[in-house]
């Protein structure tokens, strides 16, 4: 009962008057101003004077989170609000936004911890709750609901939506691969780069092309023939098995630079034989190689530097700078790697390339050499009058006569075999790069 007294005592004070100023003490475990069990009665509030008196102090919230003790009720309207009460620690998880609430008694007295966090889910919106408070004036009570409230009020507002104006929401890369960047490839001259990718990166080449190299050996004519041996005219049968048969008359018979008279006429057919090489020569090998400069299809450009993006997408997702042709959203990778999903657009690029193709070299065989040629006849071997010539086998276009000056000319002449010639080494692109872009 002594602590119905003491309220007896303080209410009859108000009544009469008394002491402008008046004040309560918040000391006891609970005190009147304790909170009830759900938050239902807010503290005493410190009832003003006639112009507001000192706000109790909140209570403890019950168990359940509920409303923190609200701000002293003010006194006569428009007197001065007490501060605040401390609000009570809340129930399991919400006695954090109290002290919030306390602001403001200027209005009606603001209920303390209006806003107050209320129970396990008001806990971040307990900023936003104090504002409801404000309006709320009325209890702790209603202020814990205002405080849940402006819990779900804080989510909603986060940072904003990604701007699909200027950005694009696109998968989240994977750890390892670097970019966003904007990426171009095409034959013809690189463009500059756009101006939400303003940093020039690599520049690089695709598509190589090391053409198709062969090997292969031929020999000059053999040269330095040497034909020391007599040519000789033997006068034949008239018929043609003659000319392939041996044996005949030998009507003359010289050396290359001899110049001397027949030994005897004929007035047919004649077969000239001419002497075999005394030296056959030597061929000079000759290269017929093909090994073309590599080239590439395309020339590659990395445009990077983007600026961050603040807008938020799905989860999953990345808000960057849109790209647009003929340039292409792209992520890249030194090496050889397999894109990962949603960057199926796979490109390799490469800085330059080592071309170590060769041949072997060429050589020629031995010379397989005639002497050939002809026998000039003549009036005289020095200053002469020119009659004809005798070759192969045949009715020359004169008689042969022993008045006559003979010679031989010989028409050396001989090939080699060339030998064969091996393709080694290989032409390979160096400096590759993996780029990925957005389906």
């Amino acid at each position: 009962m002594r602590g119905t007294s003491l309220v007896c005592t303080g209410l009859l004070a108000i009544a009469c008057g008394g002491d402008d100023n008046p004040t309560f003490s918040n000391t006891s475990d609970s005190g009147v101003d304790a909170a009830a069990g759900s938050g239902a009665i807010s503290g005493a509030s410190g009832v003003g004077g006639a112009t507001g008196g000192t706000a109790g102090s909140g209570g403890v919230a019950g168990a359940t989170g509920g409303t923190a003790g609200s701000g002293g009720v003010a006194g006569a309207t428009g007197g001065t609000a007490g501060v605040g009460g401390s609000s009570g620690t809340g129930g399991a998880s919400g006695g954090t936004g109290g002290a919030t609430g306390g602001t403001g008694g200027a209005s009606g007295g603001t209920g303390g911890a209006t806003g107050g966090t209320g129970g396990a889910s008001g806990g971040t919106g307990g900023a936003s709750g104090g504002t409801g408070g404000a309006s709320g004036g009325t209890g702790g009570a209603t202020g814990g609901t205002g405080g849940a409230t402006g819990g779900t009020g804080g989510g909603t507002g986060g940072a904003p939506a990604c701007d699909t104006t200027t950005s694009q929401c696109v998968p989240t890369i994977p750890v390892g691969w670097a970019g966003p960047i904007a990426f171009y490839e095409g034959a013809g001259p690189l463009p500059v780069c756009p101006g939400k990718y303003p940093s020039l990166g690599a520049q690089d080449h695709s598509g190589f092309v090391p053409g198709s190299a062969t090997c292969g050996c031929s020999c000059d004519p053999a040269k330095n023939i040497a034909c020391t041996g007599n040519a000789v005219i033997e006068d034949v049968a008239e018929t043609a098995k003659a000319c392939l048969s041996p044996g005949g008359t030998t009507v003359w018979s010289g050396a290359v630079g001899q110049c001397t008279h027949p030994t005897a006429a004929t007035s047919g057919q004649v077969r000239l034989s001419v002497p075999a090489p005394s030296n056959n020569g030597t061929c000079d090998p000759k290269s017929n190689h093909t090994l073309p400069t590599p080239k590439w299809s395309n020339s590659t450009q990395v445009c990077e530097g983007s600026t961050s993006q603040t807008g938020t997408c799905t989860a999953g997702d990345t808000c960057v700078p849109k790209v647009d042709p003929p340039y292409q959203l792209c992520y890249y990778r030194p090496g050889n790697f397999v894109c990962p999903v949603y960057y199926t657009l796979k490109t390799a690029t490469f800085s330059s390339y080592t071309d170590t193709r060769s041949c072997s070299a060429c050589s020629c065989g031995a010379a397989n050499s005639s002497c050939g040629g002809q026998v000039a006849v003549a009036t005289g071997c020095s200053g002469g009058l020119a009659l004809g010539f005798i070759s192969g086998c045949g009715i020359p276009p004169l008689d042969v006569a022993t008045n006559q000056f003979l010679s031989y000319q010989a028409s050396p002449s001989g090939t080699c075999s060339p030998s064969a010639s091996t393709l080694s080494g290989a032409a390979t692109p160096t400096g590759e790069m993996t780029v990925c872009c957005l389906e």
